[in-house]
């Protein structure tokens, strides 16, 4: 039985329809591989609006979602759109139909499923097994790779006199974040091969500002196809601020950020901490 709780309310799907930059970047990736002979299909499709791309440029395209509310935008433009005859849509959850998957493998497999630094949707999951029973060999999966980029910096947490120490989504503030170091990318996660659950390093920033640091912000870039990348958006994968743990007076001397998390959980299970590098 499906936990309708989990599943996206319909207006957030609307937001991520307006959103221009995610819609024209995914679309040029898919039209990358593009060929009339080759086969395609998306893991989470939501609406539907990709796979319907890509039913025109494939000759065969297959969406699966276990939202019927959403599927159903899907199915009825596919009814009525013309070059559409060779698009299919399934409901049912991804993992199931991975696993019981036994047709021909796919030259294509575009995933959605993303998430700030893969913190909350399945992605690796559902990619990892994607990449054994769907993919054929030479194939491509859509996104390849996500770097996660981290910057330390100051923020306000004081919200009517109220200190709320936990994460906040960058866009949906008044209060702005104030960089105290340069921006890096401190893990690569290799899309279809990578193992949900903890990850952890350390990485060292040059200080930009002499300041207290008491933040960090997070930033997800998706490499969809060579030479296109999807930075995050307000409608997915958008910059979240994180608390550090301790609070630490920024001097000129480099500083290092370690860092641990648990994938497809939560961005309550992120963590960081500051040390003076050596």
């Amino acid at each position: 039985m499906q936990n309708r709780e989990l599943l996206f309310p319909i207006h957030e799907h609307a937001i991520m329809l307006a959103d221009s930059v995610r819609v024209q970047t995914i679309k040029r990736a898919i039209s990358c591989y593009a060929s009339s002979e080759s086969t395609f299909i998306e893991l989470g499709c939501g609406t539907g609006i990709f796979t319907l791309f890509a039913a025109g440029l494939f000759s065969r395209a297959v969406g699966v979602e276990r939202d019927p509310r959403t599927l159903k935008f899907g199915q009825a433009v596919a009814e009525i759109k013309s070059g559409a005859a060779d698009v299919e849509f399934v409901l049912g959850d991804v993992f199931d139909y991975i696993d019981c998957y036994d047709g021909p493998k796919f030259d294509v497999v575009f995933s959605e499923l993303l998430s700030p630094w893969l913190l909350r949707e399945p992605l690796i999951s559902v990619m990892s097994g994607a990449n054994r029973k769907l993919l054929k060999s030479g194939g491509k999966l859509l996104p390849s790779l996500v770097r996660l980029v981290a910057q330390i910096g100051t923020f306000d947490f004081q919200f009517s006199g109220i200190e709320l120490l936990s994460y906040h989504y960058d866009f949906l503030n008044a209060h702005r974040f104030q960089a105290l170091s340069l921006p890096r990318v401190i893990a690569e996660i290799t899309v279809g091969n990578a193992i949900a659950g903890r990850m952890e390093g350390a990485a060292e920033f040059d200080v930009l500002a002499v300041g207290e640091a008491n933040a960090v912000k997070i930033t997800t870039m998706a490499e969809l196809a060579p030479g296109v990348v999807l930075w995050g958006t307000p409608s997915i994968m958008p910059d979240v601020i994180v608390p550090l743990e301790l609070r630490q007076t920024l001097d000129n001397n480099p500083v290092i950020l370690d860092w641990k998390l648990e994938t497809e959980s939560s961005l309550e299970n992120v963590h960081f901490k500051l040390r003076r590098s050596k």
